[in-house]
């Protein structure tokens, strides 16, 4: 009994020495690092409600914050890039210093802040304004010199950045040529210079081609060239001048058109030479583009079809039924098993059959009307929620299939087909489960 008390105390002593320790580095990892190079600015961010932004030789950039936190640009009235201000604005709050080069300055031009190079005055929500200098570079061009009007330290402070301060209102400017949000989108337009005009409209989660005629569309390529609108940007190198003289003596190109619960806007792209240029429903003037954006928008109506014959992706069939003049041949699903005819089958075999009909793809859709179908094949999919039916009439050089009574025939490459019957004449009945052995 003695042992154990004696053991019980030494435990006890032991834990709260460790608790006195951990106790201890907390407090120390709480304090400030003294070693820690000081702050050129410490300021809350939230407070900070105006941004004069001047480089040596320009006019000042001016942005205002309004009671929601959004950021503008007054001078020059230009439409902000809200993230690209949000950034430089949390920057300019809290700016870490390398080292104090000198704790009383008093010749701000030999260090080039006075003119500064990049200039910056920050007004609080209580009127205060911070001045923030930025000059030349250190002797070993490691970093460069900064003040605060107010405070008679010479800091020295990353040239990265410095260079993210060094901004142009052009910098600042919101870049994209449209602005949306591609969810609340209803319709989507594109019309190229020399070709049908093509219409799309969404339906839930689904596009569907509208012009020149209605057809299924390939959901993922109308996302793509919307994902391209979108991002749509100006190239600020070009000069503003410049790009709206090449874009009005350009060659129309074409014009894409989005409409949202707010109205339609459009983006007109035109050529000259090997650029591109465009011009926005949504802001004036006219800018250069790359030309990645020329080759989203130059777009046919192949490019949009989907050509897969059925929908089903990766959602599991519950039936499928392949017909012809020499195959009739059903497969259902039964718990884990698939049966034909009453009778449980290889269900490699089957999900053989399922994946080549899940990529079974045309090679073009047009309007051709076929003959009489020689094959038909019908898939039960979504538990029984689904049903597809299409038929296919041989010619003397592919496959004609149809949807149904959708618009629209698929011309499927005769290999194609062939490899898609072998799979179904190929399922076989199930093996038999293996006897166990030990069993008499």
């Amino acid at each position: 009994m003695k042992r154990l008390l004696i053991a019980a105390l030494v435990l006890a002593g032991l834990g709260g020495a460790i608790w006195y320790s951990e106790k201890q580095e907390a407090a120390k990892t709480a304090q400030p690092d003294t070693k820690a190079p000081p702050k050129i600015l410490a300021l809350k961010e939230e407070d900070v409600k105006q941004i004069d932004l001047e480089r040596a030789g320009e006019a000042p950039t001016v942005m205002v914050k309004d009671d929601s936190g959004k950021w503008t640009m007054t001078s020059p009235a230009l439409p902000a890039d809200v993230i690209a201000i949000a950034s430089l604005s949390g920057l300019a709050a809290s700016i870490p210093s390398d080292h104090v080069v000198d704790d009383n300055l008093t010749d701000l031009p030999a260090y080039g802040l006075d003119p500064a190079v990049v200039s910056l005055k920050l007004t609080m929500k209580d009127g205060k304004v911070n001045h923030l200098r930025i000059g030349g570079e250190t002797p070993d061009k490691s970093s460069v010199y900064a003040s605060v009007d107010g405070d008679k330290h010479l800091y020295a402070m990353s040239s990265q950045n410095r260079d993210t301060f060094n901004k142009s209102a052009r910098d600042l400017r919101e870049k994209h040529l449209l602005s949306f949000d591609p969810a609340q989108l209803s319709r989507v337009e594109l019309d190229v210079v020399g070709k049908p005009p093509l219409e799309f409209s969404k339906a839930g989660d689904s596009w569907q081609i509208l012009k020149p005629r209605p057809l299924r569309a390939d959901g993922l390529q109308v996302d793509e060239l919307v994902r391209q609108l979108k991002e749509a940007e100006m190239d600020i190198s070009a000069d503003d001048k410049q790009a709206a003289t090449a874009f009005a003596s350009g060659k129309p190109h074409s014009t894409a058109r989005v409409t949202t619960p707010a109205g339609a806007l459009s983006l007109e792209v035109r050529k000259s030479g090997d650029d591109y240029y465009a011009h926005s429903s949504a802001l004036p003037g006219a800018f250069k583009v790359t030309p990645a954006l020329g080759t989203a928008v130059n777009k046919t109506l192949d490019d949009f079809q989907n050509k897969k014959l059925f929908d089903f992706a990766f959602d599991e069939p519950s039936k499928v039924h392949y017909k012809s003049k020499d195959d009739d041949k059903t497969f259902e699903k039964a718990g884990t098993n698939w049966l034909s005819n009453g009778r449980t089958v290889d269900s490699v075999g089957v999900q053989s059959v399922i994946d080549k009909l899940r990529e079974l793809s045309a090679k073009s859709v047009d309007d051709v009307k076929p003959a009489t179908s020689e094959i038909e094949i019908t898939v039960v999919s979504k538990e029984g929620k689904q049903t597809e039916v299409v038929t296919f009439a041989k010619t003397a050089t592919d496959y004609l299939a149809r949807r149904g009574t959708e618009p629209g025939t698929y011309h499927v490459a005769p290999d194609v087909m062939e490899t898609l019957r072998q799979a179904v004449t190929g399922v076989q009945e199930a093996a038999p489960p293996a006897k166990d052995a030990k069993k008499k």
